[in-house]
């Protein structure tokens, strides 16, 4: 890695305590939870991006695809508000991404979301690759076939730790 990242990195399991601050990734994690199926995760056929305008711009679609030992992701849908700061990511894989601190907590996270088949919130304020990276995220996770998980569905709202940790926060009661 080029570096030591400091600053806030918080990721937790999305539970009943979770407080989630922006309301499009509320109504995100609203919409997954609704789609889940008797205390199983939803299916990758069940989410249609066409179904959260809220948050057009703001998600990301990324394939898991199960390669030997470790899962590989690739991005199916990079939203256009998140790839007008970073560039366009549709078609890639995350560890083609010249960005090598920022692969590495995201690909932990990813890793955590197939591992643990849990959504999971995070909060970043930090210097990565020599950049300010702040942001709230939501990475829920899709049963494809096999009752692998097959996609992870990822909300991403940019901001800083004060606009994250707000009053304005959302009590999410998850019911899986």
């Amino acid at each position: 890695m080029g570096g030591s990242m400091e600053g806030i990195r918080v990721t937790s399991e999305i539970c009943a305590e979770t407080r989630i601050s922006d309301g499009r990734l509320g109504r995100l994690v609203a919409y997954w939870q609704a789609r889940s199926h008797a205390g199983s995760l939803p299916i990758v056929s069940d989410i249609d991006p066409l179904d959260f305008s809220c948050a057009w711009g703001y998600i990301c679609l990324v394939d898991v695809i199960y390669d030997g030992l470790r899962p590989c992701f690739q991005f199916r849908l990079d939203g256009s508000k998140l790839s007008a700061t970073t560039g366009d990511w549709t078609g890639r894989f995350i560890d083609e991404i010249n960005l090598p601190e920022y692969v590495g907590i995201t690909l932990e996270g990813y890793n955590r979301n197939v591992s643990g088949r849990a959504p999971l919130h995070h909060l970043r304020d930090l210097v990565c690759d020599r950049m300010p990276v702040f942001y709230e995220a939501v990475v829920l996770p899709l049963q494809g076939s096999g009752g692998v998980i097959g996609r992870l569905l990822i909300g991403v709202i940019p901001g800083s730790h004060e606009n994250l940790t707000a009053t304005n926060s959302i009590d999410l009661l998850l019911r899986h």
